[in-house]
């Protein structure tokens, strides 16, 4: 399974890690929480301190992680908490699907991660035959797959991903959303959004049927040679658009 995220954070005492640690798991906001008392060196005031700390491993998935730590900096008794993110490559399937189940990730993230496009196509607004086989000018792939397009989340979306498209397309990045809507519907609804990116319909594109189990809105990134490098479950519309960009730059470097 891939897209679990382990946060790390100090607390000053045992009782107020526990607390924390307690809401996160009854909210379903982490799977597994271990927590256990560290020795903290640092500099304050030009003098070195040592304190007696607790630190807290919050095992999470990059889906709700976000949520997860903005409850974390609700909760905790520090005024500006430090909460780092650390991605965890790979994690053994059993424990994965364990923590998909509890958080209620759905496991379509997990198959998306491992989507094989090879042979499928879409049939573009434009009349555009888009094979994710040919060789286009791009390096990187945003598909974005909207199945609830008049909501207001998609809407959102898809505004912000036509307003950062231009320097998308700088960084060689190609969209194409795919929509749950008729070819005239979609024609209309590109008009009334001014989306500039690649659209095709959901009944448009050969072999994809996971999307029509979808719920809400995900973004994938793939590489030049088909591969998934990321997947945006529940993208946020206030930064999806850089969202991409920094990941795209990351895996870049």
């Amino acid at each position: 399974m891939k897209g679990m995220i382990m946060l790390y954070t100090t607390f000053p005492n045992r009782e107020s890690a526990a607390l924390v640690c307690r809401e996160l798991v009854k909210e379903k906001l982490a799977a597994c929480c271990n927590f256990f008392e560290v020795k903290s060196i640092y500099e304050w005031n030009g003098e070195l301190q040592f304190d007696d700390e607790v630190a807290a491993i919050i095992k999470t998935h990059e889906s709700v992680v976000k949520k997860t730590v903005e409850r974390i900096e609700e909760l905790h008794p520090y005024e500006i908490p430090v909460v780092a993110q650390i991605k965890v490559s790979e994690v053994n399937d059993a424990y994965g699907n364990w923590m998909l189940q509890y958080l209620g990730v759905e496991n379509s993230h997990n198959i998306l991660w491992n989507l094989d496009l090879k042979g499928v196509y879409c049939k573009t607004t434009d009349g555009e035959r888009f094979s994710f086989e040919d060789e286009g000018e791009y390096e990187w792939l945003l598909l974005f797959l909207c199945p609830d397009p008049n909501a207001m989340e998609s809407v959102r979306l898809s505004k912000i991903l036509s307003d950062r498209y231009k320097e998308l397309r700088a960084l060689g990045v190609e969209v194409i959303g795919i929509y749950d809507l008729p070819s005239d519907d979609l024609a209309e609804y590109r008009k009334l959004h001014g989306i500039d990116f690649k659209t095709a319909c959901f009944d448009d594109c050969s072999q994809i049927g996971l999307l029509e189990k979808l719920k809400s809105p995900v973004s994938l990134l793939l590489d030049k040679d088909g591969n998934v490098r990321h997947v945006w479950n529940n993208p946020s519309p206030n930064s999806h658009g850089e969202d991409v960009i920094r990941k795209v730059r990351e895996i870049m470097i």
